[in-house]
C-alpha cells in the first residue's frame, strides 16, 4: 500500500530524533486534503493499513498505523483527524483517527487519553491545530 510506504520513508528519512516530528507533519498535512471523510471511509482506510501491515517487516505501531491511515485518505482525496494523547497510570502514550468527533477502530479506553497533539480536519468546528 502506498500510503504505509509512504509513511515508513517519511519515519526513515532523516535524523533519528526528528522521526516523530516529520510524522506529525504528514498527519497534518493529510488532516488538510480534500473533503471530510466518513466514517465508513475512515474505517476501511484503517482496515486496510492494518491488513497490509502484517507483512511489513517494520514497526507498525499505533503512530505509524494511524499517520498511514490519513495518508491513505488523503491519497483517496478525504481527510479525517489525528490525535496523539497521552494517559497516566502508567503513563502510556497512543495515536488513532477520528471521523465525527469519534475515534475510528478502537476500543472504547481510548477515551482515557488526553489528546496532546491533534490535528483536526478543515471542516472541524474546532477550526486550525490545536
Amino acid at each position: 500500500m502506498l500510503a504505509i510506504t509512504i509513511t515508513l520513508a517519511i519515519r526513515v528519512t532523516g535524523r533519528r530524533r526528528r522521526a516523530f516530528a516529520r510524522m506529525a507533519a504528514l498527519a497534518r498535512t493529510a488532516a488538510g486534503a480534500g473533503s471530510a471523510a466518513s466514517r465508513d471511509d475512515a474505517e476501511a482506510a484503517l482496515r486496510a493499513v492494518r491488513w497490509t501491515a502484517r507483512y511489513v517487516p517494520a514497526r507498525m505501531a499505533c503512530l505509524e498505523e494511524s499517520v498511514a491511515a490519513m495518508a491513505a485518505l488523503a491519497l483517496s482525496g478525504c481527510h479525517g483527524d489525528w490525535r496523539q494523547g497521552v494517559a497516566s497510570d502508567p503513563v502510556r502514550m497512543h495515536a488513532w483517527i477520528e471521523a465525527g468527533g469519534q475515534p475510528v477502530g478502537e476500543p472504547p479506553e481510548t477515551s482515557r487519553y488526553a489528546p496532546l497533539l491533534q490535528f483536526p480536519s478543515p471542516a472541524s468546528d474546532r477550526g486550525g491545530v490545536s
